[in-house]
């Protein structure tokens, strides 16, 4: 009976399967740690002097705009920023990352789906009626948290050069600030009569001008009502894919045409309150290149590594030379076959 239980007689459950284990020997150690050196510092070096060479100006605007319904930020730009140059807004100490926020909304509704108020409940609280009534009629369009604090402050862009007495507005635009795959799969307008409370710019306040450095495509040609509310407008689709930080920025403008040395002027429309949360308001420009934007921290994290594992390098080859380690026969490493006894 006992002999039954035995495992089969295989190289596999007998586990007299043949395997490679490396042996590290002193001299393929030091030689691969110099290699990593070697590798690393030069590549540091290069994102390094790649993130150095983007141009950015980022300047806090709350202090400023502090009490104010309307304000100007004065920027100076020291030398010709090529376009593309990207406008961003910044956040500090707001926590979009929250569970309860980032749950708080309605993926059917967002995509144009018809969503009753007691469904939405589900998805949006606490935040789905007006006073909770629970009607279909006071529903929010959209509904949920993120979409009840979409950022709301509006900005535009003047030149100061020229030699005109007015400053004339920079051109720029919102085509391309947010993912095509979000506008073509996840964002569609609510049909027109769609009862509810539009809490997000409307097609009508868009294409008016309220939002300034728009890209319409299309959609103030008259084919959508004014009236309903505008899902698909770029600003609110960044603002809806939420950060996983406390700290972030998000994709506003792009200035196809760059930047020339001068003075500049941001008019501010100061309509969100951070004060509440101790939050921080910024403006960033930014120009860009193969690496991305402005960020030296993967530069110097490879000039780290790099440094690090050639001076382990140098230990370990100062300490083979004055104590080298005496090996034992590799002869007895290798693989002896095993037979199974019946």
């Amino acid at each position: 009976m006992a002999r039954k239980r035995l495992p089969a007689a295989t190289s596999f459950k007998q586990q007299r399967l043949r395997a490679c284990s490396p042996i590290l020997t002193p001299i393929p150690v030091i030689s691969t740690f110099a290699l990593i050196g070697v590798i690393f510092i030069p590549i540091g070096v290069v994102l390094l002097l790649e993130s150095q060479d983007i141009t950015e100006i980022e300047i806090r605007y709350d202090k400023i705009c502090r009490g104010l319904d309307t304000c100007s930020v004065n920027i100076t730009v020291g030398k010709r920023m090529e376009g593309p140059v990207y406008f961003y807004y910044g956040l500090k100490n707001y926590n979009q990352n929250h569970r309860r926020y980032v749950k708080s909304r309605d993926d059917g509704q967002l995509a144009g789906d018809s969503t009753s108020a007691s469904d939405a409940e589900e998805f949006c609280d606490p935040f789905t009626t007006l006073n909770d009534s629970g009607n279909n009629d006071d529903l929010f369009l959209p509904c949920g948290l993120i979409a009840r604090s979409y950022f709301n402050d509006t900005f535009e862009l003047l030149s100061e050069g020229g030699g005109a007495r007015v400053p004339a507005p920079v051109p720029w635009t919102n085509d391309g600030v947010a993912w095509e795959s979000d506008l073509d799969q996840l964002y569609d307008n609510p049909k027109n009569g769609t009862p509810g409370i539009c809490i997000i710019p409307t097609v009508g306040e868009y294409c008016n001008g309220s939002v300034s450095g728009r890209a319409d495509d299309g959609i103030c040609s008259g084919q959508v009502p004014d009236e309903v509310c505008y899902y698909e407008n770029p600003d609110f689709v960044v603002w809806m894919r939420v950060a996983a930080l406390p700290s972030f920025r998000k994709f506003h403008r792009i200035i196809p045409g760059g930047l020339n040395p001068g003075s500049y002027t941001v008019e501010i429309d100061n309509n969100y309150d951070v004060s509440e949360f101790d939050g921080e308001k910024l403006i960033i420009f930014s120009t860009s290149s193969w690496i991305g934007g402005k960020n030296e921290f993967l530069g110097i994290a490879y000039l780290v590594v790099g440094s690090f594992t050639l001076v382990l390098a140098l230990i370990f080859l100062i300490k083979h030379k004055l104590s080298p380690r005496k090996f034992g026969d590799l002869s007895l490493l290798a693989h002896v076959d095993a037979t199974f006894e019946q």
